[in-house]
């Protein structure tokens, strides 16, 4: 069974290079940017009258973190702008939601969020 989340996350850490998690590590404000995917509940696109789904999405909640707000809004619109609408061998995506600023409890990080569906085939 393909795993959405992984396979998300390895697009994002091959085109950008940056650290890409599914849960933030300790002190991981020492080394950013660093980028949280969360998966959200997802849903079958397609199926055949007589067998499971053909294509599913999963919504992905996408949060960027950076050292000033600049940084993450810029690293947030590079990740809009490459997976809106990008069709690749693993997927394809479109954003279900702008980057926009989202507060964080952390005095050290900035952190900037969208959400992009991902539509696969299981």
């Amino acid at each position: 069974m393909i795993d959405p989340v992984a396979v998300f996350c390895g697009v994002l850490r091959d085109r950008f290079g940056v650290a890409v998690s599914t849960d933030l590590p300790a002190r991981f404000e020492d080394y950013l940017p660093h980028v949280r995917v969360i998966g959200l509940p997802g849903r079958v696109e397609a199926r055949t009258w007589q067998s499971g789904g053909l294509l599913r999405a999963v919504p992905m909640d996408v949060d960027v973190f950076a050292e000033t707000l600049g940084a993450a809004s810029d690293l947030a619109g590079e990740i809009d702008a490459y997976m809106d609408g990008a069709r690749l061998d693993e997927g394809r995506a479109e954003t279900a939601s702008t980057p926009h600023e989202r507060p964080d409890y952390n005095p050290n990080v900035r952190r900037f969020g969208l959400i992009v569906d991902w539509h696969y085939r299981p």
